[in-house]
């Protein structure tokens, strides 16, 4: 019986890319780097903003750190510009949320991000928004914020889905032992998340319904 659902933020419930592609780019060209299409950011994030940063340096660079703090000044004052819940998403959660399915959050997005965008983008009861924060628990795929969000939740890992849009999701869902399903709608393409091994991949939001729906009335896939 599914009971709950823990969502990935960046490209599952929310589209962040052009907040997080502006400020590395206002960033990387105030420090004489190549800015980079919007695109490419797709395949920078999903592994926490310092990882991001990394990416978007040219290889080796001893810069890492301070472009990392620079990133972290102009995302603040732009994490809100443009970034707004995909078309479909907060219908989904309503949804969700009357039919008695517990929701929460857990991303790789620095925690005090992650739980501000909710409040400010996601008008809808969440039981808890996890983000990285390093000093309590590792960044996905580790399991343990995932593991730490179901105890909140008071639900088992097999009353459970995992939904997000990257590799790093679907290996997430693995390791806290999760039923996982892939979304289209964000960031990475649908050979990466059924590569990975995802239960599910869906293109679009009322389809996670439908699949709490058949698996409640037995039905495995």
């Amino acid at each position: 019986m599914i009971k709950g659902c823990i969502f990935d933020l960046d490209g599952t419930l929310l589209d962040t890319l052009l907040d997080l592609s502006n400020s590395a780019n206002e960033v990387l060209e105030a420090h004489g780097y190549p800015a980079h299409h919007l695109d490419e950011y797709r395949y920078f994030v999903g592994n926490g903003i310092y990882k991001m940063v990394e990416r978007a340096l040219p290889k080796d660079s001893k810069d890492v750190e301070k472009m990392y703090q620079a990133f972290k000044q102009s995302y603040h004052q732009h994490y809100l510009d443009h970034s707004y819940p995909y078309q479909g998403i907060l219908p989904l959660l309503q949804q969700l949320n009357d039919e008695h399915i517990k929701v929460s959050v857990v991303t790789n997005k620095p925690d005090f991000y992650a739980k501000s965008l909710c409040k400010e983008r996601i008008d809808i009861p969440l039981v808890c928004v996890y983000g990285e924060d390093i000093k309590h628990y590792p960044k996905k795929p580790d399991p343990t914020s995932v593991m730490i969000a179901l105890e909140k939740m008071a639900l088992l890992n097999e009353e459970v889905l995992y939904i997000g849009d990257s590799n790093v999701d679907i290996q997430t869902a693995k390791n806290a032992h999760t039923l996982s399903v892939g979304v289209l709608w964000g960031f990475r393409s649908k050979e990466e998340l059924i590569k990975e091994g995802a239960d599910y991949v869906v293109s679009q939001p009322e389809e996670i319904l439908e699949i709490i729906h058949r698996l409640n009335q037995g039905e495995r896939k």
